[in-house]
């Protein structure tokens, strides 16, 4: 089982490699001691019985130029560590599966692959499988066949804004209106319009606002795990107009004296 046995470990231009003619999860036990003691497997996993070539080495060093990425799509890049994958023979595609441990190495929930599409960026490979387990989680990217550039690390993807469940409008000088967000969390950051009051509610899903007499937007994000934050939401609250007494002037009753307002 994972994390009991040994480890491949490679240097330079070195690595694992297995050779494959059927349809199967071949794992690739690499790890190194150079540096800080790590050991972080990758299994390759292939839907045909044909011939391939996979080669796998765990990079134990710190992940160049992890801050040279497309803000809007990556929030962060495991800076501790990255795997070089190669595909010297065959073009069948595989699932690249990698495995880490989320206290020492942090959470992540996708993978990106160095200079493809965009050159000297770390480039999004899209949506990721993400598995929960002892002793090591996992991120798993389906089918890939894109082996271009052979090195790929772990990435935190930019949350998605939340979504805001606004009211339409609302009456001046209300208290405790009630305005609440879908989204993955934990926190929560709401603001509202000057002259009007959070009373509570700030860092969760839901809050509450004392209103002015004035319209205003009323926006919120969240922060996730590795201090991910999301794009905003907002809506615009209207006030609801001033309710206008009205009165029927026409006498009504037996002696014609009632009014109606």
């Amino acid at each position: 089982s994972i994390g009991t046995e040994g480890f491949a470990s490679s240097l330079g231009e070195g690595s694992l490699s297995r050779e494959t003619a059927l349809a199967g999860t071949y794992f690739f036990p690499t790890g190194s001691s150079e540096g800080t003691l790590r050991y972080r497997p990758v299994t390759l996993t292939t839907a045909a019985a044909t011939a391939n070539t996979y080669n796998a080495r765990l990079v134990n060093f710190p992940t160049p130029d992890s801050t040279s990425i497309d803000s809007t799509v990556i929030c962060k890049v495991n800076p501790y560590f990255f795997h070089k994958l190669k595909h010297p023979v065959g073009t069948t595609a595989v699932d690249i599966d990698i495995f880490y441990d989320q206290i020492t190495d942090g959470p992540w929930d996708a993978q990106a692959q160095w200079n493809v599409p965009t050159a000297s960026y770390w480039n999004s490979m899209g949506t990721a499988t993400n598995t929960n387990a002892t002793p090591y989680n996992d991120v798993m990217k389906l089918s890939w066949s894109n082996f271009t550039n052979d090195s790929i690390v772990l990435i935190r993807h930019v949350p998605s804004a939340p979504a805001l469940t606004c009211l339409d409008s609302i009456c001046p000088w209300t208290k405790a209106n009630l305005f609440t967000a879908a989204g993955a969390g934990p926190n929560f950051i709401w603001s509202s319009p000057p002259g009007t009051t959070i009373i509570s509610g700030q860092g969760s899903s839901s809050a509450t606002i004392d209103w002015n007499d004035t319209s205003g937007v009323v926006k919120i994000y969240q922060i996730i795990f590795n201090g991910c934050v999301s794009p905003y939401d907002s809506c615009t609250v209207n006030l609801a107009p001033f309710p206008i007494a009205g009165f029927d002037t026409l006498s009504k009753g037996r002696f014609r004296n009632d009014y109606f307002f």
